[in-house]
């Protein structure tokens, strides 16, 4: 897996917590419709953090499982010593070791789960050195008539009106933020879906915010801006030799602050993106 950064923080959890607003607004839709008529379903959370977000999506009375895998162990303790129970599970794991497979299905014997009907893969493909690897490993665990929610970034489909260059700056030195992860998965999906043997509907390409939404604009500020300046600051001190890393620092005291008064103007639209697919398996 590729270093990811991972803070520990109020503002981590913060960030996590209007990240999982925003996803609400796409995601409720389809876990009702997903739910209707079910029973005893069981559910796979890759990239679950700390727990809340499980509970609140997963915590319908049709779902009887949930395996929540975290990468880090201490925020796996942390979710398992909280939510814990008959029904929620969560342990820490990187699904690219190389025994993700059988360890998987020991987890699963344990637990009494044959198969997922939901796995979600919210922001995880960024992260993998290669993502297309778990997109293969994960069909089998899937029950015939299951489905893959998979959220990721696409920045091909933000923009920042009437004038968009202090955003372009900003993405383009989030494409070489080695804590941001690969930029253009969201893009790259379908494709992949399809290689792996997915069938893919898109649910969503971007998050928007109007002139006149204020709060929102404020809601993808933290979700997508806020973490970058401690990207760099964080940068600057593993690798204080980088010349690139020390700009970086540099920009976000004078160009960064300018690039949030200016997304907040009344007169500026913002558009970020975010591709959410749901995907099944490709018809025989």
């Amino acid at each position: 897996m590729q270093v990811t950064s991972v803070f520990q923080s109020q503002a981590e959890a913060d960030r996590l917590a209007v990240q999982s607003l925003l996803l609400s607004d796409m995601e409720t839709p389809f876990l009702r419709s997903f739910f209707q008529n079910q029973k005893n379903l069981c559910v796979l959370d890759i990239g679950c953090h700390s727990g809340e977000k499980s509970v609140a999506r997963f915590g319908d009375p049709t779902v009887s499982h949930v395996l929540g895998l975290e990468l880090e162990p201490e925020v796996a303790r942390l979710a398992e010593a909280r939510f814990g129970d008959q029904r929620f599970h969560f342990c820490d794991c990187d699904v690219e070791r190389e025994d993700f497979e059988p360890w998987l299905r020991g987890q699963m014997q344990a637990l009494g789960i044959r198969s997922f009907d939901l796995i979600n893969l919210s922001f995880v493909l960024l992260f993998l050195c290669e993502p297309e690897t778990l997109l293969k490993r994960l069909l089998p665990f899937l029950s015939p008539e299951g489905k893959i929610l998979i959220t990721e970034t696409d920045d091909s489909t933000a923009f920042l009106e009437p004038d968009g260059e202090r955003l372009r700056d900003f993405l383009a030195r989030l494409r070489e933020d080695p804590y941001a992860g690969t930029r253009s998965v969201g893009k790259r999906l379908p494709e992949m879906l399809r290689r792996c043997g997915y069938r893919a509907e898109l649910l969503c390409s971007a998050l928007r915010a109007e002139a006149w939404e204020t709060e929102r604009k404020k809601q993808l500020i933290a979700m997508f801006f806020s973490y970058f300046p401690e990207d760099a600051a964080l940068l600057c001190a593993h690798f204080p030799e980088e010349e690139r890393y020390r700009e970086w620092l540099s920009w976000t005291r004078t160009e960064y602050p300018l690039l949030l008064e200016q997304i907040l103007s009344p007169a500026s639209t913002l558009s970020m993106g975010m591709a959410v697919y749901v995907c099944s398996r490709q018809k025989v």
